[in-house]
């Protein structure tokens, strides 16, 4: 071997992955049966590259789109549309346009109408004026009275587009979608890398018990193999009737597999 460009790599992800081979036969087996696997583990050990390799070994079902449209009648609930795959661009562009186009006309409703009324009494001047069809006073006062009546019809397409601009509160509004979810050009199953994230925004926190309570009546059993009663190791630390203590002094009965009692950072006692 002379460099590594002779070294052949696998086209899946699966087969790039060193060191993993249980996890890798793993990963093949849920993503055959549609099943879910849990990776926990140190960092940098390749739990993102395992999902990510069985996103690819996971059956193409049929991907969608997610657009959210405003809602005029209710801001804080938008509209949902699903649409197929690829879709979702071409619904904004098209909506992009219509709002362009919509402006345009909101903008200028007139123009057209305008422009060729003003061409054709430019067009009427300069023939007029070419064949001397009329003497100078006539035309003059025709000029003039064609300017004025430019000028109206002008001033009045400007008004009427004022007014139109002037729309009621919720109406006309630009209704083009965002897109949530783009799986324009995706042939395989949507892979979202969370690493880094707590397990509660993952998973959910529980709230069950926040205190991390132990009944009193449990039964634990110290270093010695002696079993005591947990309210008996609380009790010797804590006298009755104190409902506040300091914080050096305070007791954190902590829950799990250690079964911790502590008094104070320095001091603690192991069940």
């Amino acid at each position: 071997m002379k460099s590594t460009s002779e070294i052949k790599v696998s086209d899946k992800l699966a087969g790039q992955v060193i060191g993993q081979e249980k996890g890798v036969e793993l990963i093949k087996k849920a993503a055959a049966q549609k099943r879910n696997v849990l990776l926990i583990g140190e960092p940098g050990t390749g739990k993102s590259m395992l999902a990510q390799a069985m996103a690819e070994m996971l059956p193409v079902e049929r991907l969608e789109d997610l657009l959210i449209y405003p809602n005029p009648s209710d801001e804080n609930n938008p509209k949902v549309v699903v649409a197929p795959a690829g879709a979702g661009r071409k619904i904004i562009e098209e909506s992009k346009r219509k709002s362009v186009q919509q402006a345009m006309d909101d903008f200028n409703p007139g123009l057209g109408p305008v422009f060729i009324i003003g061409l054709l009494f430019m067009l009427s001047i300069a023939i007029s004026m070419y064949f001397n069809l009329f003497s100078d006073t006539i035309l003059a006062a025709f000029i003039i009275v064609g300017g004025l009546f430019m000028a109206i019809l002008i001033f009045a397409s400007a008004f009427a587009s004022g007014m139109k601009g002037l729309r009621m509160p919720g109406k006309d509004k630009d209704v083009t979608p965002k897109l949530l979810i783009d799986n324009f050009g995706k042939n395989s199953a949507p892979f979202i890398d969370a690493t880094g994230a707590r397990a509660g925004a993952l998973l959910g926190d529980v709230r069950h018990d926040p205190y991390q309570c132990i009944p009193a009546g449990e039964k634990i059993f110290l270093d010695s193999g002696k079993p005591v009663n947990i309210e008996e190791l609380v009790d010797s630390l804590i006298d009755e009737g104190i409902t506040e203590v300091e914080l050096e002094k305070q007791l954190s009965v902590l829950g799990g597999c250690d079964d911790m009692f502590s008094l104070g950072p320095s001091k603690s006692i192991r069940a």
